[in-house]
């Protein structure tokens, strides 16, 4: 998700790219102090709530989840 082209990102304000790309060093370390805490966020509040919000930007914003080329 954080390789998203940002007029994507902008275009769904309502979802935590904070968050989302706070879980992405210690997810990408693989072990650590912090893994244990990231997983628990991700799987317990991050995960959940971005499906969420790309449901409902997929309802607003159908166009922005075309698979198709440019």
């Amino acid at each position: 998700m954080l390789d998203l082209l940002p007029l994507a990102r902008e275009s769904m304000p309502a979802l935590d790219w904070g968050g989302v790309c706070s879980l992405a060093l210690p997810l990408r370390q693989g072990s650590g102090e912090g893994l244990e805490d990231a997983m628990c966020f991700a799987v317990g509040a991050s995960v959940p709530a971005t499906l969420l919000w790309l449901r409902i930007c997929r309802q607003r914003q159908p166009r922005l989840f075309l698979m198709a080329p440019d």
